[in-house]
């Protein structure tokens, strides 16, 4: 839900993900979501047009940033990619700021797309992290570049997708199983 506009490259497939302790790494895009970015984009556009155009305060920034760099929280590269539909009073310097999308309407999303399925376990926005891993585990790419892609300062972290990842391709198989063949 944080990302802005200066964070996707359509043309280079990459989007630029921040996360824990300022840490940020680039990942791919997927080819089917090209065109999804491109509709989302052009619907944040038209939030950030009607903004300028009525004169309305600009997005929330990082707060060293926000003081470094002020006209930014008016620029585009800057603006969310899923801005919310109301402003709000900033956290720290009480000004008035457009924020992005909160956590909570995603949570509400993913329950429904959920529910409208045949799952049964339990799923949340962390569970794509996890999927994501041990998918790419599963299709054979190496550990340090899942390291790498999760953002893990250590190994040991990573590691823990690699047993699922071969129980799912097969490679653990119960010892009952042996029994029977």
């Amino acid at each position: 839900l944080g990302i802005r506009i200066k964070d996707i490259d359509l043309a280079g497939k990459t989007l630029t993900v921040f996360g824990k302790g300022g840490k940020s790494r680039i990942v791919g895009l997927p080819e089917r979501l090209i065109s999804v970015l491109g509709a989302e984009i052009a619907a944040a556009e038209q939030v950030y047009k009607s903004d300028r155009a009525a004169g309305n305060p600009g997005v929330s920034l990082p707060n060293a940033f926000a003081r470094k760099q002020p006209s930014a929280a008016t620029s585009w590269q800057w603006f969310w990619l899923f801005p919310a539909a109301k402003f709000c009073d900033h956290p720290v310097t009480k000004e008035r700021c457009r924020y992005r999308l909160h956590e909570e309407g995603a949570r509400r999303a993913i329950r429904s797309g959920v529910a409208k399925t045949d799952v049964i376990k339990r799923v949340t926005a962390h569970t794509f992290r996890h999927s994501f891993a041990t998918h790419l585990l599963i299709d054979g790419i190496d550990l340090r570049s899942v390291q790498e892609l999760l953002g893990h300062s250590s190994i040991k972290t990573t590691e823990k997708y690699v047993k699922l990842a071969r129980a799912m391709r097969g490679e653990i198989r119960s010892p009952l199983d042996k029994l029977w063949d």
